[in-house]
């Protein structure tokens, strides 16, 4: 079958064909079956799912290098079955099987394909870009530190990039989707390529992100002087809290403070009684526990002194005691050696008895 977008310099016939129609083509076309990388024979690619490359049968290379195609490889894929559909992919390996192209899951749900349809493939040039503007379509993405940074290490996966692609990217084992929606410098196709030039990136507001709104209370009082707005939200002039909740309103008043220590202090005004208490003795009378400014109720501690003990030492500063000098007393040592030396002053003994000798 003869392909109008590749002619075979070896066969007369498709080169007298190509003459007719104005010379040899020097654009690459050619249709494929598409496939989501997971399906791709061989190790699992998963950083591959999440980049703008695809992978070709090797007779792709083949074809294009026979073409001349210039460098980077970029390609321009359409989904004719779905109003022409377009977008732009580069190219990571040449080791699909015949007739297959495998691409990245979002680029499959942006060209609306399903496994099996037909994908139609273009060589193409687009120009080094300049400027993209980007929607996170997730507002979780606010959660990373430094989002530039991560997508500059994300865009080594990507050769090109389109307006309104969604891709993803993986980053701390979360996936993130953003859509494209401004590219420069303007093209037709309205691509740009993204290897080796500098790419001023901005971002939009993530979809479905609202601004926190400040809460307007009524029920603190505000002053209309002194009100200053700073990083850490509004700030009154009242200077305290007991100010800010008008706390001179719902402050109880003096009598009713005495009134309630005097009946907090009525509980604790009976006696205590002994079991030996003498006949005829009378109660002493119990004074009111109501404390009064600068007088305490409570009695000192009676002072004990211990004489039946050892007194505690009173050492100068810088001193510590260790004990005393173990003194031996006299008289006692002589003792205890007579008393040892008793033990053996008996006398021996024999069964036979001497006769006296007359």
């Amino acid at each position: 079958m003869f392909n109008p977008g590749f002619y075979d310099e070896d066969d007369p016939m498709q080169m007298y064909q190509q003459l007719r129609r104005g010379g040899a083509p020097r654009r690459f076309d050619e249709y494929f079956r598409c496939y989501p990388i997971s399906m791709l024979p061989g190790p699992d690619r998963e950083d591959a799912n999440h980049g703008g490359k695809v992978f070709l049968p090797p007779s792709a290379l083949d074809k294009l290098t026979r073409l001349h195609i210039t460098y980077p490889m970029l390609f321009e894929l359409t989904n004719g079955a779905k109003d022409g559909r377009k977008t732009h992919a580069g190219v990571l390996e040449f080791i699909a099987e015949e007739g297959k192209i495998y691409l990245p899951y979002w680029l499959m749900q942006t060209l609306l394909l399903e496994p099996g349809d037909l994908i139609q493939v273009k060589s193409t040039d687009l120009p080094l870009g300049t400027f993209i503007k980007l929607q996170p379509q997730d507002s979780s993405f606010l959660e990373i530190s430094d989002p530039k940074a991560v997508l500059e290490n994300a865009f080594r996966n990507f050769s090109c990039l389109t307006k309104g692609d969604v891709f993803t990217f993986a980053y701390n084992d979360n996936q993130y989707a953003v859509e494209v929606l401004e590219t420069k410098p303007p093209h037709a196709s309205n691509g740009i390529c993204t290897l080796e030039t500098d790419l001023s990136v901005d971002f939009a507001p993530p979809v479905g992100y609202e601004e926190p709104k400040r809460a307007s209370g009524t029920s603190t009082p505000r002053s209309s002087k002194g009100v200053m707005a700073g990083k850490g939200g509004t700030l009154h002039s009242h200077g305290t809290m007991a100010q800010a909740i008008n706390y001179a309103a719902i402050a109880p008043s003096a009598t009713t403070a005495a009134a309630g220590a005097k009946a907090t202090s009525s509980n604790f005004l009976t006696s205590g009684h002994k079991l030996n208490s003498k006949k005829g003795s009378k109660a002493p009378t119990p004074q009111a526990s109501t404390p009064v400014a600068g007088q305490s109720t409570n009695a000192p501690p009676p002072t004990v002194r211990r004489t039946n003990g050892p007194q505690p030492l009173r050492l100068p500063p810088g001193k510590l005691f260790f004990g005393y000098e173990v003194k031996p007393v006299k008289g006692k040592e002589g003792d205890e050696k007579k008393d040892e030396s008793k033990h053996f002053e008996g006398s021996g003994q024999t069964l036979r008895k001497k006769k006296d000798n007359k």
